[in-house]
């Protein structure tokens, strides 16, 4: 039996998989007139967004330019659908930072329904990435080369 090729989505992809939904499931069942209840939303959001822009400028800095070095035009589409991302998460904190206790109803479900649009788009992007990039990845990289690029993504984080 062969051993599994590196894959650097892997272990970000599971927590933010994990932290979306719970920002997704929160946004469902937040009382928008609490503002306890609001305030975490805005905190938990906040978070997520803090690590989905660390993931999304580590792939951007470190993965990407080696892959496009290496195989030019592969990223072309995956960088188009960051740009969307990031577009939908400026939308969401302008629409999160606009959300008050004493507006409609009406905001908070579009809130919550903003995100879980979001959430959607987010499980397909990492889909695709872990299909699609990954096979252009591991057909351009050994293992040596992902680990090096992996520990250089790691020694950045916080």
């Amino acid at each position: 039996m062969s051993q599994p090729r590196v894959d650097v989505y892997n272990f970000p992809h599971k927590g933010i998989r994990n932290l979306i939904s719970q920002v997704s499931f929160m946004a469902g069942n937040t009382d928008y007139s609490n503002q306890h209840a609001l305030d975490e939303l805005k905190k938990k959001a906040a978070e997520s967004i803090s690590i989905l822009n660390l993931h999304l400028h580590s792939e951007e800095e470190h993965l990407l330019p080696a892959l496009e070095a290496k195989l030019p035009g592969s990223t072309r589409d995956n960088v188009e659908e960051h740009e969307l991302l990031e577009n939908t998460v400026d939308q969401i904190s302008d629409s999160l930072r606009k959300l008050a206790v004493k507006v409609s109803p009406v905001e908070g479900i579009q809130c919550s329904s903003m995100l879980n649009g979001f959430h959607a788009k987010y499980l397909d992007h990492m889909a695709m990435e872990e299909s699609k990039m990954n096979a252009f990845i591991w057909d351009h990289f050994t293992d040596d080369e992902l680990m090096g690029i992996y520990g250089t993504i790691m020694s950045k984080l916080a």
